[in-house]
């Protein structure tokens, strides 16, 4: 009994020792798959954060834009008013 015990732990470790590589790879493989998803997912993030931006400095241009030319107006109808109000 107790030389089948070691026999079979003898097979058991050799089963292990030959399994080993395989089991490595494997572990190796699914490391880099979810390495790959988590760059990924960082360059969507990233592509996100690029969109947003160039959307908000687009928004402040228009901003820019609508507050220059409103001035414009107020400016050309106060000098309107005021060429008037000299006659």
């Amino acid at each position: 009994m107790l030389e089948r015990l070691i026999v079979t732990r003898a097979s058991r470790l050799h089963d292990l020792q030959r399994e080993a590589p395989r089991v490595k790879e494997q572990a190796e493989q699914e490391s880099q798959a979810r390495l790959e998803q988590m760059w990924a997912e960082e360059r969507a993030h990233r592509q996100e954060l690029q969109r947003a931006l160039l959307e908000r400095e687009r928004q402040q241009r228009l901003l820019v834009i609508v507050a220059v030319v409103a001035a414009a107006l107020a400016m050309t109808a106060a000098l309107i008013v005021l060429a008037l109000a000299l006659r």
